[in-house]
């Protein structure tokens, strides 16, 4: 599977999301975690991020994001946020377990929800953002991740690859 795959987050999955619901934790808590499981693949969301990726079939790692030190993602353009002032909210879905929410409390009063959902075979994770001013666009980042072994293929809103 190459990352291109993992980026557009449209990674092809038959796959079972389970989550524990839990308000107000840091973004590293246990609870804040999800998995993404197929026969080839394995991926950990945690606080709504993707920060592991093995391709089961190999054992090989995609991705690993160590959440043992402090970390910063650009969710609203412009404006860096260190995760560990986040407050995070996982709210799972009672009607659709193959839904998962994910509720980001930013400083400053801003709101980003991440909706992981599968779509036939896809895992697609949708974005929103309440904020107290205009943004110029919101967008989802892969911390420290080598991207010079993999190819990238960016989906606009259009549902363009570019």
């Amino acid at each position: 599977m190459t990352m291109a795959k993992l980026v557009s987050l449209m990674a092809t999955l038959a796959t079972a999301i389970t989550a524990t619901v839990s308000h107000g934790e840091s973004w590293t808590a246990k609870e804040m975690q999800s998995v993404l499981t197929t026969p080839s693949l394995e991926m950990t969301l945690q606080g709504g991020l993707p920060v592991r990726v093995v391709n089961t079939l190999s054992k090989t790692d995609l991705l690993t994001v160590p959440l043992d030190s402090p970390l910063s993602v650009e969710l609203l353009v412009g404006q860096p946020v260190q995760l560990d002032q986040v407050d995070v909210q996982l709210i799972g879905d009672a009607e659709d377990d193959s839904v998962v929410r994910y509720r980001w409390a930013l400083p400053g009063g801003d709101q980003v929800t991440f909706k992981w959902y599968l779509k036939e075979e896809d895992i697609v994770c949708e974005m929103a953002a309440e904020t107290t001013r205009p943004i110029e666009s919101i967008q989802l980042q892969l911390p420290r991740c080598d991207l010079r072994k993999h190819k990238m293929v960016w989906v606009t809103n259009f549902g363009i690859s570019k």
